[in-house]
């Protein structure tokens, strides 16, 4: 079972990203597990493990929020670093469950190994942003955003959106055009009903506005402390 505390990408392709030459070092350097159909997938609590979907699906089933979200081939999940530190205080949470489709292949590696042999090949997600006929595309790279959780991983690619999109004024910044679900989920390799549920946490706690000539981010530092310090 697993803390609540975890972390996963969507259609990340690790298989067609890394080369075969770095996914033979993650084999080697990690352990190959499989599970048959219907198995539920043990990890312990605070086994900061890094997992590669080589073959099969893995259906994570978030004992907290009652969603279920399919990972395939080439998708990744593991548990947050924060997850060890709050444990105990989570004790009594419904943890998530992963459950294995198929016959499921996995690699289980740590996230320094990961980092060490992916850094040069992971790129980046893109997405176009604008109206019709004006639209730009925009990209954000993959690197800074593994072993993330969903809400800091939105706070860091909304941070990287006003950096290199928008209009920074002091703590401020304005993005030129409303950012959507599905352009959200593109950039953070999240699916679009849970950057739904993201975004309006955000606009509840006020980390984000939205109108009708774009968006705004009242408190950058605010958006960075999530980024760096999500429970």
């Amino acid at each position: 079972m697993l803390s609540p505390d975890m972390w996963f990408f969507r259609q990340l392709g690790v298989d067609s990203r890394l080369p075969q030459d770095v996914l033979s070092a993650l084999k080697r350097e990690g352990r190959v597990e499989r599970w048959g159909h219907g198995a539920t997938i043990h990890h312990e609590p605070g086994e900061l493990d890094l997992y590669v979907i080589l073959g099969g699906e893995v259906l994570l089933n978030d004992g907290s929020s009652g969603r279920q979200t399919r990972l395939v081939r080439g998708d990744i999940f593991g548990e947050s670093a924060t997850a060890r530190t709050v444990q105990a205080e989570r004790a009594q949470r419904s943890a998530a469950s992963l459950i294995a489709f198929d016959e499921t292949t996995l690699c289980a590696v740590s996230h320094d190994v990961f980092r060490e042999h992916a850094r040069e090949h992971l790129g980046n997600f893109e997405t176009s942003l604008g109206t019709l006929g004006k639209r730009k595309r925009v990209l954000v790279p993959v690197l800074p955003l593994i072993c993330t959780t969903p809400a800091s991983r939105l706070a860091r690619v909304l941070l990287h959106l006003a950096e290199t999109e928008g209009l920074i004024d002091n703590d401020c910044a304005k993005l030129p055009t409303a950012v959507k679900p599905a352009q959200l989920g593109r950039l953070t390799g999240l699916d679009k009903g849970r950057v739904s549920l993201l975004l309006a946490h955000f606009l509840a706690e006020g980390l984000l506005v939205e109108n009708s000539s774009g968006a705004l981010l009242p408190s950058l530092e605010k958006l960075r402390t999530l980024a760096v310090h999500h429970p």
